[in-house]
């Protein structure tokens, strides 16, 4: 007879089995637009932009004002200069030198037009010089201050001429009054030699002339370039002469 034992359970039943699956969480980041970092960035670079910008402007704004009162004060310094340097007042600079050149006029009278030209030049000249231009306006002062001082001595040659001239109408009147024939012809000799100095002294006076348009041209024009790259609508600055004085386009 058989004995029936007891059935063994098969090893791992219950672990056997495979059990239902754990569901995984997933943390979902957030957009980058969302994320808290990314937002306090880029609130914090348009806060530096704006700031930036802010400056930007009002230091635009500000050298413009600054080279804006420069220009005017620039032309009311050069006010005594322009005004000699035009056609249309008896002090005109070009009609005396012309009139004296063709001896009509005296020359007592163009020495006397010498020592005003030469103050008032100066005058302008040292307006200049206390002038305080902005940074990227000092080699244009410096240009216009050079050839104001060039007129300064323009001014002098034209008083030299005017003495020079004297002596020559001096030495024409000795020579007239003198009977001594060996002696007239000394007089008459010299005096064309005070005449030939006037025509050299003049001619000096020329080309320092042309050296003083020229500085001031430069530095008129350096000025005008400024104006425009600051966007500033500065006054007129040509000291304009219609008789051949300085001239500079607008």
């Amino acid at each position: 007879m058989a004995i029936k034992g007891k059935t063994k359970k098969k090893a791992g039943g219950a672990r056997g089995r495979a059990g239902a699956p754990k569901p995984i969480v997933v943390e979902r980041k957030p957009h980058l637009y969302s994320r808290t970092w990314f937002k306090r960035t880029f609130w914090s670079v348009v806060i530096l932009a704006a700031v930036l910008g802010g400056l930007r402007v009002w230091q635009n704004v500000s050298r413009g004002n600054s080279l804006l009162r420069y220009d005017r004060n620039l032309v009311r310094s050069e006010g005594l200069l322009k005004q000699h340097l035009g056609s249309s007042v008896a002090t005109g600079l070009s009609k005396n030198v012309e009139d004296f050149s063709a001896g009509k006029l005296d020359a007592k009278r163009f020495e006397d037009l010498g020592k005003l030209w030469e103050q008032d030049f100066k005058s302008s000249k040292d307006g200049v010089a206390k002038l305080h231009p902005p940074g990227p306006a000092k080699d244009a002062q410096q240009m216009i201050l050079n050839g104001v001082d060039a007129y300064v001595g323009v001014a002098r040659l034209y008083q030299a001429a005017a003495i020079q001239k004297r002596l020559a109408n001096d030495g024409d009147a000795l020579a007239k009054a003198t009977k001594d024939a060996v002696l007239k012809k000394k007089i008459e000799a010299q005096a064309k030699k005070d005449a030939d100095q006037v025509q050299v002294l003049l001619l000096h006076a020329s080309e320092w002339r042309t050296r003083a348009d020229t500085l001031i041209n430069q530095g008129i024009a350096q000025l005008q370039d400024l104006n425009a790259a600051w966007h500033v609508k500065a006054p007129s600055l040509s000291l304009t002469d219609a008789s051949g004085g300085v001239s500079v386009p607008s």
